[in-house]
């Protein structure tokens, strides 16, 4: 229940922001959707190659969810790396601390799976994808190469995050999700691969939280995943490459119909 008598303290209010961050997050994607949406659509009806939204096959999905397990393998790694370097750095400490406390917050034992699911797992993502896939790097792709689209848009998406911990590790899931986009030309990939890599990185931890062995058989399993995320992803970029030069007819590249 709501404190009515805490609520002129904005350290209250922002604890109870970070504890509906899930119903927050909800309202707010219920809320923005209908701009990116008509956007989108305006901006596909005046440039077609703005947006691809074909729809995505196996060959387009596995590859790309496989991605997503070794990406957080990764990350794993990297917050291994992390801890290491804050026993002897006080700043890399802080922000630990700092970010440790907001995901104890945010995903503590009386989590509402129901709203992580809804928020964190699906309308983040879907609202996430449409503004940085769909529309900042279908924008950026009318003024420069592809790769370079990918690129900024990825660090746009880090610091949309704001947290420094936090942007510094969704880096490398923004890389690949963009260059996944790139590479299938269906945004219904990336809006995929971020609800996988979403719920597995915050409904499967708070499930499995109070048994530490199933932890660290999750985290072995995302880390094995590695070379497998290595090779889909060449697998991803060789068909990408395969499916553009059959396209190409006379000079003229031919762009998929998109449903």
């Amino acid at each position: 229940a709501l404190d009515l008598n805490a609520l002129a303290d904005p350290d209250y209010i922002n604890q109870l922001i970070i504890e509906r961050n899930s119903q927050i997050t909800v309202f707010y994607a219920l809320a923005i959707l209908p701009i990116y949406l008509i956007y989108i659509y305006f901006a596909k009806r005046k440039r077609p190659e703005t947006v691809f939204i074909r729809r995505a096959g196996v060959l387009d999905l596995l590859p790309s969810i496989a991605i997503m397990v070794g990406t957080m393998g990764l990350t794993n790694l990297y917050f291994v790396l992390l801890t290491q370097i804050a026993e002897t750095n006080g700043f890399v400490a802080r922000l630990m601390r700092e970010y440790e406390e907001l995901s104890s917050l945010a995903f503590s034992t009386e989590t509402d799976y129901l709203w992580l699911i809804l928020g964190i797992g699906i309308a983040a993502p879907v609202v996430e994808e449409l503004l940085f896939r769909g529309i900042i790097q279908g924008e950026l792709r009318q003024a420069m190469p592809e790769w370079a689209a990918v690129v900024i848009q990825a660090i746009l998406f880090a610091a949309f995050h704001m947290q420094p911990i936090q942007s510094s590790y969704v880096l490398l899931p923004g890389l690949m999700l963009g260059a996944a986009y790139a590479w299938t030309k269906s945004l219904w990939v990336p809006i995929i691969m971020h609800i996988f890599f979403n719920l597995l990185g915050s409904l499967v931890p708070s499930l499995i939280q109070s048994d530490e062995m199933l932890q660290q058989i999750v985290i072995i399993t995302e880390v094995a995943f590695v070379p497998v995320a290595i090779a889909a992803g060449v697998f991803m970029f060789l068909r990408s490459r395969k499916k553009k030069s059959e396209q190409n007819i006379g000079g003229n590249t031919v762009y998929e119909p998109s449903l």
